[in-house]
């Protein structure tokens, strides 16, 4: 008996078809031949019952009579009800399938299991993947071979492959046909496809992307400029780049980098020349019933160059780089892209939202700063504002991150760790200054050599003029105007060279901090400190025998001998005496004399090698000095210099500035601990055992410093430059701060003891 074919219509747009196979009246012969039902095409809408499963939807090839295209087999999609089907022991496994599947091969059980995924919706995301290809082959069949392009249903096709890709693009096999699919029957857009943005990049694939292909060769065929956006694409999705971790951790601020870099390198966009050979789509088919295709596009190929990918290279490369520091931070755990650590390693070309902590520090530094050029203002305030790993101080890549941060905001801070200083201390002041010129690329890791040199003379500089304990408007007016002559410093320069002297002025440099300075300085810079330090001691209109004193201590770091000092300054009274002129070049009250000239220095070098004293430079300032009193304190001094020569081997120790005390809170009585007496880093036994009993208070005053000093042999002030030579070192940050009282840095110490 022959299977009967009943329609049931519900609505014009859908209808079912039953296939009925009725019991035959005689009975059946030993080897009936199967009823060869003519294949179909099921439309959109419709409903196949097959073994009793009803299978809604449509989109399906039913029927027991439909060669392949190719001719050779049937067509592996289709379903023939004819064939047997086990339900009961549906198999969803896909065990058994080959890497072509046709439904015409599987077995009852295997057939079962295909019909209750398509009854199902076709959508349970573990379905064995041959299922859903034997369903693809369908849909790959009617759209690359039945339908024109100007078919309505090539419309709702498209949409049922790019929802299986969007199910079951997980597995590559699938992806790629699927994609390949997509891209063949898609009508070809005749519009400039460059116009819109590049497609973005897929985490897969062998070959560039064929819509990036067709929006390049139409460019190349315009005689166009390549825009950024495409020219990273070009790059970005060509199968031979190799993207890492900024790329894909950072997308957004990697495109606005390229895009950055690219239009400094070729402005609107760098044109290619069209190539001869042409763009193809060629078309390989996942059923193996159906043929391939090709189709001539008519556009240059640009997968066939390689020139413009390596420029491009190149590009992506510095970009990357840039983005380094900042993908690193963002890497970290709960980082956050509008921090101010964040926008701090963002390459400074690039801009990004910032969040409202760091909204909060900006908005205080300008208002703390308002319309001054410079302003000192508590560290504390500062250190407060950042968030730091410790609340009551900063780091030293921290404090390297503030400046950083600041300057991309054309604003200064002195101290500076880029430039030699040290984080913000939270116990003093920063200064805060605006910089003349907006900063545009990083700042150097190291400062440049002439202001290297300019710090070093500033520092030296400053100890003279505090050795008398109080710094005249005059001799801050005599360092700037003579170093801003002898050294050329860009404005920036400038600005912050004028906030390191607020600093300066305000905690003077040890003595061991004033060698390193000085060992910067070439003989010439040397020549000059000299005479810059005669010059501002002399500034206020007298030199003290505390300035001589210093002077005598700074000939010495400077490479002088000591000695040197008191000639000269005794030369230049007497000259100044006899000729009632002035005798340096600071500009205060009095006549100038421009034909003023000194006695002519000593020879170059003496029998020890050491460096001649300076000429000291001419100027238009008065001086009166005392002779008598210069010679009682150079014998004063000298008596002292002799009396250290006897305790000490070498003058590391030299104090280099003394003053009374007055009050401070007492401290413990001066023994040290229990616990390690052995060395510690940088310093000998006596120095580890002061810095150990240092322990015993916060803050010392100057006299219980120096008795506990005494009880380990040692004097203050060469004590202080030792321990704090040894914690600048170590730590970046003095351990003894101020004069009287000297407060102890407790990270310093903690730092030390370790």
């Amino acid at each position: 008996m022959q299977p009967r074919i009943r329609i049931e219509s519900h609505r014009p747009a859908e209808y079912t078809i039953r296939l009925d196979i009725g019991r035959p009246s005689a009975p059946p012969p030993a080897r009936p031949k199967r009823a060869r039902i003519p294949g179909r095409w099921l439309p959109y809408g419709t409903t196949a019952t097959i073994a009793g499963l009803p299978i809604h939807g449509g989109l399906l090839y039913v029927g027991s009579d439909l060669p392949s295209v190719r001719g050779y087999e049937i067509e592996p999609s289709l379903l023939d009800p004819a064939l047997p089907v086990d339900l009961a022991r549906a198999d969803s496994s896909g065990l058994g399938l080959g890497y072509w599947p046709s439904y015409s091969e599987l077995s009852p059980a295997e057939r079962g299991g295909l019909l209750r995924w398509l009854a199902d919706g076709r959508n349970h995301p573990e379905a064995p993947i041959g299922f859903v290809f034997i369903y693809f082959y369908g849909l790959e069949r009617r759209l690359a071979h039945e339908l024109h392009e100007a078919n309505p249903e090539r419309l709702l096709l498209l949409r049922e492959v790019q929802r299986l890709l969007d199910l079951y693009g997980d597995n590559h096999s699938f992806r790629r046909y699927a994609t390949d699919l997509l891209q063949w029957a898609t009508p070809i857009d005749t519009g400039r496809r460059y116009h819109s943005a590049p497609p973005a990049p897929a985490d897969w694939g062998y070959d560039l992307p064929f819509d990036v292909c067709i929006g390049l060769g139409q460019l190349l065929a315009d005689g166009r400029p390549i825009p950024a956006a495409w020219a990273q694409a070009w790059w970005q999705q060509h199968p031979e780049s190799r993207t890492r971790t900024p790329v894909k951790r950072c997308p957004e601020q990697f495109a606005a980098a390229f895009a950055t870099l690219y239009t400094r390198r070729f402005g609107d966009g760098l044109i290619v020349k069209e190539n001869k050979k042409r763009l193809q789509l060629d078309y390989r088919p996942a059923s193996a019933g159906l043929p391939g295709g090709t189709r001539d596009l008519g556009l240059p190929d640009v997968r066939a160059l390689r020139g413009p990918v390596t420029k491009f290279a190149e590009i992506a490369e510095q970009a990357t780089n840039d983005l380094d520091a900042y993908s690193r931070y963002l890497g970290r755990s709960g980082a956050d892209p509008g921090s101010p650590a964040a926008l701090a390693v963002l390459p400074p070309y690039l801009n990004a939202v910032p969040n409202q902590s760091t909204r909060d520090l900006l908005d205080w530094v300008r208002g703390a700063l308002g319309d001054a050029p410079r302003r000192r203002v508590p560290g504390v305030e500062l250190i407060s504002r950042w968030p730091a790993g410790r609340p009551d101080r900063l780091n030293k890549a921290e404090a390297e991150l503030l400046a950083t941060l600041l300057e991309r905001q054309s604003i200064g801070i002195e101290p500076d760790v880029r430039f030699g200083g040290t984080p913000p201390p939270p116990a003093g002041d920063v200064v805060l200054f605006t910089l003349p010129t907006p900063s545009s690329a990083p700042t150097a890791a190291t400062p440049n050599p002439n202001y290297a040199s300019a710090v070093a003379l500033v520092q030296l500089a400053a100890a003279v003029a505090a050795a008398d304990g109080a710094i005249a408007d005059s001799e801050t007016r005599a360092m700037l105007d003579h170093i801003s002559r002898g050294v050329g410093l860009a404005d920036n320069e400038q600005a912050r060279l004028h906030a390191h002297l607020d600093i300066v002025l305000q905690r003077p440099p040890t003595l061991a901090a004033l060698r390193k300075r000085a060992a910067a300085l070439d003989d010439t810079q040397r020549q000059e400190a000299a005479g810059l330090l005669l010059a501002v001691a002399a500034a206020d209109g007298a030199i003290s025998p505390s300035e001589t004193d210093q002077i005598s201590r700074l000939f010495t770091v400077l490479g002088f001998e000591s000695t040197d000092a008191y000639t000269q300054v005794h030369a230049a009274a007497t000259s100044a005496r006899r000729h009632s002129d002035p005798l340096f070049s600071a500009r205060t009250a009095g006549r100038p004399a421009a034909d003023f000239t000194l006695a002519p220095p000593p020879a170059p070098t003496d029998r020890r090698g050491r460096h001649a004293a300076p000429e000291i430079a001419t100027g238009p300032a008065p001086i009166e000095l005392d002779p008598d009193l210069l010679a009682r304190t150079r014998r004063d001094s000298e008596q002292v210099a002799a009396l250290l020569a006897d305790i000490f081997a070498d003058t590391t120790n030299e104090p280099l500035q003394e003053s009374a005390s007055t009050t401070a809170p007492t401290a413990a009585d001066g023994n040290e601990p229990d616990g390690d007496t052995g060395l510690i880093t940088g310093l000998d036994l006596p120095h580890s055992h002061l810095l150990r009993a240092l322990i015993a208070a916060p803050r010392w005053n100057r006299p219980a410093f120096a008795t506990l000093c005494s009880t380990h042999r040692l004097l203050p002030d060469g004590a202080i430059d030792t321990l704090n030579e040894a914690a600048v070192e170590a730590t970046g940050e003095p351990v003894c701060e101020g004069h009287d009282p000297i407060d102890i840095n407790s990270y310093a110490l903690e730092e030390l003891l370790r």
